[in-house]
């Protein structure tokens, strides 16, 4: 990955966009320090990465992957692995923005059921909607999902990504994924304040601005 670079501002909310090989999965590696750039600099409120501990870094950034880990005890239990103080109330909000009170329900134990390994009692598209119920529950500043929907049907996703927005109104997202999606959010809503897209050469860097709603997206123009 050569010649990258943009900024995100505090409480935005981000998507980049790219075809496989483009180095999405690289980015969101770096971004959340389970690598280190060769060269150049990523900056956290100005302060260089590196400089940071990851203790503090991973308190600060919430990381959800395409294929999220889910643990052999109970959904409550999973849920909790977030935040240990989460109790009933914070869980079913969280549950409900992600719609899986039906899917829980449906449970002869509900949150008390076990998941079992690899969590095969759910479909991989309820496991990705578990792990984004469970990120919920941390308060961190920003949030990134590294194609985190990508099991999810067309629709199902458009409600996740609405759900997520609107319950992180105040904080940072930074939505991975290789699908460029059927356009922003509804009118009211908070959508993608940047769509970045990346290619196997270099970021696509250059944005127009469509003003009256905030759902509204920064669109790319192909930079060559």
């Amino acid at each position: 990955m050569n010649d990258v670079t943009f900024k995100i501002e505090a409480g935005e909310c981000v998507a980049i966009i790219g075809p496989s090989g483009a180095g999405k999965s690289t980015l969101t590696r770096l971004l959340v320090r389970a690598a280190d750039p060769i060269d150049g600099t990523i900056r956290l409120e100005g302060c260089p990465l590196t400089e940071d501990t990851l203790a503090s870094l991973r308190s600060a950034v919430c990381y959800v992957p395409q294929h999220p880990v889910l643990f052999l005890g109970s959904i409550r239990e999973n849920l909790r692995y977030a935040n240990p103080h989460a109790n009933i109330d914070e869980m079913y909000r969280a549950t409900q923005a992600l719609q899986l009170p039906a899917v829980i329900d449906n449970l002869p134990q509900g949150l008390d059921a076990p998941l079992g390994p690899g969590a095969a009692s759910l479909s991989g598209g309820e496991r990705q909607r578990l792990a984004l119920a469970r990120s919920l529950l941390r308060k961190s500043a920003a949030i990134v999902l590294d194609e985190a929907t990508s099991a999810l049907d067309a629709p199902t996703e458009r409600m996740v990504l609405a759900s997520l927005a609107q319950f992180r109104m105040h904080q940072t997202m930074i939505v991975v994924s290789h699908r460029i999606k059927s356009g922003p959010g509804r009118e009211g809503q908070r959508g993608p304040a940047m769509r970045a897209t990346l290619s196997p050469q270099a970021l696509i860097r250059r944005y127009t601005h469509n003003p009256p709603s905030i759902a509204r997206c920064l669109m790319p123009r192909i930079v060559r």
